[in-house]
């Protein structure tokens, strides 16, 4: 789980802003009681939120132009928490994660 909170992963979100520096939305299995948080950028989100209060789920960005998104799912098995990170769309699928 400290993936999101590392250098690399800092590094990762930066290479996404260069390719599609849209504002955009953030989904989670929350948005359907509150709605969606809409962000100027992928580097305004703070990606060092906690997910102990939610063992599994989703969070997804994706840009108000439609074209890219960013899905974090985690998940905790084992007693072992993880992370996938996903991104898709014409300029985020090309970053290496």
């Amino acid at each position: 789980m400290q993936k999101k909170k590392s250098e690399k992963f800092t590094q990762y979100l930066q290479k996404l802003y260069e390719l599609n520096s849209s504002s955009g939305y953030l989904w989670s299995k929350f948005s359907r009681i509150y709605g969606g948080c809409i962000f100027s950028s992928i580097l305004q989100i703070n990606m060092n939120f906690d997910f102990v209060c939610i063992k599994r789920g989703e969070v997804t960005f994706r840009t108000i132009d439609l074209y890219d998104e960013l899905l974090l799912d985690f998940f905790e098995e084992e007693g072992q928490r993880w992370l996938t990170v996903r991104a898709s769309g014409p300029h985020w699928s090309k970053p290496c994660w």
